[in-house]
């Protein structure tokens, strides 16, 4: 097992402030994973920082007139410095095992 920090920016978007977090904390650990010949064990956040965040305001009508409400969406742009812990997959010693097939197998792939 090995342990890093790894700095990481990410947006998440939602209609709740809550939402627009919880979906950056996905795309964080998809960046995680991202292109890394590893299994992530843990990823625990030991900073984060709001670069940018924004919410959108904008008011719907039905059919123009009717039925005034006000819709709101969140943007948030984050900085997370994440200290991982992960196994790295290339280092493990895999046995290959080449097994012959039976008579069964060997009728049967004969056409």
């Amino acid at each position: 097992m090995q342990t890093e920090d790894r700095k990481v920016t990410v947006t998440g978007k939602g209609e709740t402030l809550q939402r627009a977090f919880q979906d950056a904390l996905n795309d964080m650990r998809r960046q995680l994973l991202k292109g890394k010949p590893e299994a992530l064990l843990n990823a625990d956040p030991v900073e984060v920082k709001v670069l940018k965040a924004v919410r959108h305001v904008w008011t719907e009508k039905f059919f123009g007139l009717f039925f005034k409400r006000q819709r709101e969406n969140y943007l948030l742009t984050i900085r997370f410095t994440v200290r991982v812990s992960f196994v790295d997959l290339t280092t493990i010693d895999i046995t290959e095992v080449a097994e012959q097939p039976g008579w069964t197998q060997r009728v049967l792939q004969m056409k």
